[in-house]
């Protein structure tokens, strides 16, 4: 064999390492061992953060939809304003309720009874999630 066939064949005396080329840790037995997951706290914040805000906002929207409805007289057999009606009333945080308001126009304003009293308790209430969406985006986000 001369030299010039020495440098073009490789050199199989020393054993790869497959684990260190694939930047997973050296592993015993030979068999290959996965890399660690490294989870960024910053970006789960930051994204816990946005779901919260985002549910809240819906919530608000919800509410504001309710009032519109409320305010157009809407069919109430339709199947969007059954389900917007009941979620108004899952998230209306128990204190801004229909059935127990916090103001009722009822007896002081003619022609006015419902829309302004869902106006102002369900408004209340989106300003509340609101509020909360932006306190809680707040101390979840770095």
């Amino acid at each position: 064999m001369s030299d010039s066939d020495k440098t073009n064949t490789p050199d199989t005396s020393a054993p790869a390492d497959t684990n260190a080329d694939a930047g997973g840790a050296p592993s015993k037995g030979g068999k290959r061992q996965l890399p660690e997951m490294n989870i960024d706290v910053k970006s789960v914040r930051t994204t816990t953060a946005k779901v919260v805000w985002w549910i809240c906002l819906f919530f608000a929207l919800v509410l504001a939809a309710e009032v519109l409805l409320i305010a157009i007289e809407a069919n109430e057999t339709n199947d969007l304003v059954m389900f917007l009606r009941e979620t108004a009333e899952k998230v209306d945080l128990g204190l801004f309720s229909l059935d127990d308001p916090i103001k009722d126009f009822n007896e002081k304003v003619p022609n006015f009874s419902d829309t302004g009293t869902a106006l102002f308790n369900y408004g209340l209430a989106a300003i509340a999630w609101l509020v909360i969406g932006r306190i809680a985006d707040a101390v979840i986000r770095p």
